[in-house]
């Protein structure tokens, strides 16, 4: 059991490790488009809830700067964003 938690806390930290990554080179240095391929990319292939929310946010948020107000409160309002 003790092994399984650790390979689950590594898979984790992971894919974390990929949306930070993401967001800094893109969101953090207002490439917004680049961002919102990026994001949907990685939604595509991440199924962690808790990573999904995180990732719907700055979606919404680079929506929303490129001016796509409809798009980012779809992804605003969903309830992962809030999680």
């Amino acid at each position: 059991d003790n092994q399984e938690e650790k390979f689950a806390t590594v898979e984790y930290d992971l894919g974390q490790t990929d949306l930070n990554r993401i967001i800094r080179e893109t969101v953090l240095k207002k490439k917004y488009e680049t961002a919102v391929y990026r994001i949907e990319e990685y939604l595509k292939r991440n199924p962690n809830e808790y990573l999904r929310g995180k990732a719907f946010f700055f979606l919404g948020v680079s929506y929303y700067k490129i001016g796509e107000s409809k798009k980012a409160l779809k992804f605003l309002l969903r309830k992962e964003t809030k999680a």
